[in-house]
């Protein structure tokens, strides 16, 4: 029986045959927090996979975009979150907003790269063709 990596290099016409198990959880591990910042630092120094270096990419613009509205979480909790019921309100809402995307964004890439696909994370893929991966 075919597995989905044999579905995946005919449907791209053999792009993916070099593609190694090694290469599709270092991808996935992409998308892992800080973990990314290992898979960058790996990717810098020894490997020249173009499938993982995508996907280390995404991971970093995402874990940045994650670092960003935590930062923004902590500035809101501090201003709009001390209104007595309002507040509350408004952070629960946006604190579960922002959780729920990132976490579904990240299980998304996750299983996309280990399943050796190159998925384009929404709104940050431009940014992510911009990191500079020597």
């Amino acid at each position: 029986m075919p597995d989905r990596a044999d579905d995946v290099e005919r449907a791209h016409g053999g792009e993916h045959a070099a593609l190694t198990d090694l290469s599709r959880w270092l991808a996935a591990a992409s998308y892992l927090f800080c973990v990314c910042l290992f898979v960058m630092y790996e990717v810098r120094q020894n490997r020249r996979d173009d499938f993982v270096r995508f996907h280390a990419r995404q991971g970093f613009v995402l874990c940045f975009a994650e670092v960003v509205f935590l930062v923004i979480s902590f500035i809101l909790d501090a201003s709009v979150g001390t209104i007595p019921v309002l507040g509350a309100i408004i952070m629960i809402t946006f604190k579960l907003l922002f959780g729920l995307l990132s976490v579904g964004l990240s299980v998304w890439g996750f299983v996309e790269a280990l399943s050796g696909e190159r998925w384009e994370l929404p709104l940050l893929a431009g940014w992510a063709k911009r990191v500079p991966l020597g």
